[in-house]
């Protein structure tokens, strides 16, 4: 130990804390940029990602096709032909559902608001019950509402008593 790290007392000190290092500071402003980049270049990243992902899924039947004695270019272009032709077959099947699920919307909210609604009714109707019996009514929202004789209540004390119409209840 020197001396510079002792205490008059002659204990080590600790040294103080220091602000974060100029090297963390400009990892942090490099990510930034890293980021930035790769947002304002998506229009192009992304068609390149795709690219390369078809051509590790395409290599092995350009391979296949390769080892059959074909040549590399006939490989690529079959096999670019067969990959073509099965993303066509299957945006035509999701093309097909959803020109289906488009004509029959009107009777599916139909039948979802109809669901919605006895899902609300049954929710109120438990909540009435529960409510019911700790002494206050709910009453569903589907049912007409209905008005119920004002009860004669007990006197307040002069502390909480102020002037209420008869036809709403007094609230405390």
């Amino acid at each position: 130990m020197s001396k510079s790290e002792r205490s008059s007392t002659g204990q080590e000190s600790v040294p103080a804390a220091s602000s974060p290092a100029l090297t963390s500071l400009l990892s942090l402003q490099v990510f930034a940029v890293v980021i930035a980049a790769l947002y304002l270049a998506r229009e192009v990243l992304v068609p390149i990602t795709v690219a390369i992902l078809l051509s590790f899924v395409l290599s092995p039947l350009v391979d296949l096709q390769r080892r059959i004695r074909l040549g590399r270019v006939p490989s690529v272009l079959i096999s670019v032909l067969i990959a073509i032709g099965i993303i066509g077959v299957i945006g035509t099947f999701i093309g097909s559902q959803v020109a289906q699920l488009a004509s029959h919307a009107p009777e599916y909210a139909v039948t979802i608001e109809r669901k919605i609604g006895t899902v609300r009714n049954f929710a109120t109707e438990k909540m009435s019950g529960l409510l019911g019996r700790v002494g206050h009514d709910a009453i569903p929202t589907s049912k007409p509402l209905r008005r119920r004789p004002h009860r004669q209540a007990a006197q307040p004390s002069p502390a909480l008593s102020r002037q209420v119409p008869p036809d709403r209840p007094q609230r405390l």
